[in-house]
């Protein structure tokens, strides 16, 4: 599994290597920081693990909406010739008439065919309602279960940017590594094909038997 990744990573090395080159193509250079930060930058799985992140964070603020206040504002109009509701309104309003002070009495609103048969009455009705939470056990807990998830998921985060970058790591050494080795194995042949222009020379010149010059 191990190896199948590091092999994975090296692909995609080279190939953003390939790309990074087509600006430059006498010219490629491309260090391992430059590595990690294109591996950081477009790796699917850590732009998942950030996503999930931004999702934690929201939560949280998503939880504290519980201790915000919360307004109401509501009007309401009444237009009504109901001898209980034009009543109601009127002593509401502080609008309802009577003089007994005359004689004979003013009943004015009070009296019977008044009562009984009112005009129409309009009433208008503004309410606004401020309601502050000050204790709400269910919000606290769920805070706190916003902010556990929100640690974890940064966990989550970090370990894999330190997966991303170990594997990048593995892939850019060992690609190091395979340069090295080529470049000695290129040396290699140079050395014996020396040796075996030397041997050769040596056979011709009479000096070596052939035994000896095939073992070289």
């Amino acid at each position: 599994m191990t190896k199948k990744v590091t092999r994975r990573f090296l692909a995609l090395l080279v190939a953003g290597m390939a790309a990074y080159g087509q600006a430059d193509a006498a010219t490629l250079k491309l260090s391992l920081n430059d590595a990690l930060r294109m591996a950081r930058e477009r790796n699917t799985v850590l732009k998942a693990q950030r996503a999930k992140l931004d999702q934690a964070d929201a939560r949280i603020v998503q939880s504290k909406q519980a201790y915000l206040p919360k307004v109401m504002l509501s009007e309401t109009i009444m237009h009504s010739n109901d001898p209980g509701a034009v009543l109601v309104g009127k002593l509401q309003q502080e609008i309802a008439y009577y003089n007994f002070n005359v004689s004979p009495p003013d009943f004015g609103d009070f009296a019977l065919d008044n009562l009984n048969h009112p005009a129409a009455l309009t009433d208008f009705h503004t309410s606004l309602q401020v309601q502050q939470p000050i204790y709400n056990r269910d919000a606290i807990i769920g805070g706190s279960i916003a902010k556990s998830a929100r640690k974890a998921q940064g966990f989550m985060v970090d370990r894999a940017e330190e997966t991303i970058d170990l594997n990048v790591k593995k892939a850019f050494y060992g690609l190091l590594l395979a340069k090295k080795n080529l470049a000695d194995l290129k040396q290699s042949i140079r050395v014996m094909k020396g040796y075996s222009a030397e041997a050769a020379r040596g056979y011709n010149a009479g000096v070596m038997n052939k035994s000896d010059k095939l073992s070289t």
